[in-house]
């Protein structure tokens, strides 16, 4: 799969770009310093995100205990409405579209998710949909290694296609403690905005999860934009992130784990149902050093 499978969801914009791509022989990045230790192994599971509750449910299941199992995982993220399915795909607006998902089964599919974590000491963030009084949420729901929901972040930034199902959310930003450091969750099209980011990353947070639904022949134009964007959130507040994205069909960014200097150390497969994993150092800044305690505040 790969590039090559990327490029042949549009022959044409294959062709546009194919004459554009510099291949350059880039120097090594420096070695990390001594002091840098793999506290933390954390893994993304990219997914075929379908609106069959159960199905989606043994997927997250079983990578889960693959993360566990085959990576050493402490802490595995997966894809933005993974669980419950992408609402303005898979389901109809509001209101039919409530109708039409299965809130006590994905209640019993949650509660299984928090299960499995507490049986394999693994921590998790996991997409779905959720409701309160009457309005659909776009969320992402963690979940730590003792199987306890400790912490749900609603997606602030809606896409056009979003705002047909969702609410945003509105609640003030603030890491959440999981596998032992504090991780700031973002959903999608939150990446293109770097305030929320910044904010997680001034109350503490050393890295961020981010669940996203990246998919469709017609939004290939986005890759160049969307990879710059999650290397940059990263570098910029020097935080370490961890990106899961759907498996297709025609994926315009792959799951992925960025280290604080922006470099993508992990990265899946295009279209391809995988686990990926990195052993990271949350203390670790990169190898500037970090960029929050230089910044201008005087110019705020």
């Amino acid at each position: 799969m790969g590039q090559a499978r990327w490029l042949a969801c549009d022959r044409r914009y294959a062709g546009a770009v194919s004459s554009s791509i510099i291949t350059a022989r880039a120097r090594p990045p420096a070695p990390r310093p001594a002091t840098w230790k793999p506290r933390l192994v954390v893994a993304c599971g990219q997914m075929e995100v379908t609106p069959d509750i159960a199905a989606n449910r043994a997927v997250i299941l079983r990578q889960m205990r693959e993360a566990k199992r085959d990576h050493g995982a402490g802490l595995i993220v997966f894809p933005e409405t993974s669980l419950s399915g992408y609402a303005p795909v898979h389901h109809l607006p509001p209101p039919e579209g409530a109708a039409s998902i299965d809130f006590p089964a994905l209640t019993r599919a949650l509660a299984d998710v928090r299960s499995a974590a507490r049986a394999l000491r693994i921590a998790v963030v996991v997409g779905t949909t959720t409701r309160s009084a009457g309005r659909l949420f776009n969320s992402a729901v963690a979940v730590d290694a003792r199987g306890r929901a400790t912490a749900r972040y609603d997606k602030q930034h809606l896409m056009p296609m979003d705002r047909t199902c969702f609410t945003p959310g509105a609640a003030r930003l603030r890491p959440a403690r999981l596998a032992g450091t504090r991780a700031g969750l973002q959903i999608c099209f939150d990446m293109r905005f770097p305030e929320p980011w910044r904010i997680l990353a001034l109350a503490g947070a050393r890295l961020f999860l981010h669940p996203t639904y990246c998919v469709g022949r017609d939004q290939l134009w986005k890759r160049a934009a969307v990879e710059a964007n999650l290397s940059s959130r990263a570098s910029e507040n020097s935080c370490w992130l961890a990106s899961a994205n759907a498996a297709g069909p025609c994926q315009f960014v792959s799951s992925r784990i960025i280290d604080p200097d922006g470099l993508v150390i992990a990265r899946a497969q295009d279209d391809a149902e995988q686990v990926i994993s990195a052993a990271i150092d949350p203390a670790w800044m990169g190898r500037s050093g970090g960029f929050l305690a230089v910044r201008r505040r005087d110019l705020e």
